[in-house]
């Protein structure tokens, strides 16, 4: 289902008219949203092949869309298929050190500054000795679409619990408890099941590679 099928849908549910869709527009996005706040989808995950620290530097840009990680590690020798890396642990900002110069080994996620005031940062406990290169493997909200001929990973196979988490919000600006109270009770059986396939997927990856646990969703940091 593309967006502009979910929007027409959500209209037929609320048997309100075409004026509805000032309403379902916004929250059917701001529905997405909630969603992913309350839980990260595999969908949500993947692995960056790596942002540069110049040396000299204690700070990188992430964006606004950045929720968590599953790791963060610089890559210290690179010899052959086998290279050696260093994974840098989340630590208190009050125990930095940013005149030392060196290999970071910790890190502090934060909101932006002056220089990034829309963006989150990650701040390491020390300045870069030489030009590093940072992986990740991330957890971000995803971007929603705004073509209505473009579709979601929740518009295709989480649907139901879109549609419910949609009512919800809805219900306010229709001043409608019962349409929240509609949608409450098919947002608990949505959710249940997404985050059962969810839990599959993980499983099956773990199947796939035993020793990869951040693959499969093992350690989270973050926000």
């Amino acid at each position: 289902m593309n967006l502009g099928d979910f929007h027409s849908l959500l209209e037929k549910i609320l048997n309100q008219g075409p004026d509805s869709q000032k309403f379902i527009v916004p929250f059917a996005k701001d529905a997405a949203k909630k969603i992913e706040r309350n839980h990260t989808y595999r969908y949500m995950e993947k692995f960056n092949s790596g942002k540069d620290l110049s040396k000299n530097s204690s700070s990188l840009e992430l964006g606004v869309d950045i929720k968590s990680f599953g790791f963060i590690r610089i890559p210290t020798q690179i010899s052959g298929e086998d290279p050696n890396y260093s994974y840098l642990r989340q630590v208190d900002p009050g125990d930095f050190n940013i005149v030392s110069i060196g290999l970071p080994r910790g890190f502090w996620m934060a909101g932006g500054d002056s220089n990034f005031p829309l963006s989150g940062v990650l701040y390491f406990d020390r300045r870069a000795d030489q030009d590093y290169l940072v992986e990740f493997w991330e957890k971000r909200y995803s971007a929603w679409p705004s073509d209505a001929e473009d579709t979601h990973w929740l518009l295709e196979h989480g649907r139901d619990l879109l549609i419910a988490e949609t009512m919800m919000l809805l219900a306010l600006p229709y001043r409608d408890p019962e349409l929240r109270q509609l949608g409450e009770t098919q947002r608990v059986e949505g959710f249940k099941t997404t985050i059962k396939a969810d839990q599959e997927l993980r499983e099956a990856l773990r199947s796939a590679d035993p020793g990869n646990q951040d693959l499969a969703g093992g350690m989270q940091v973050g926000f």
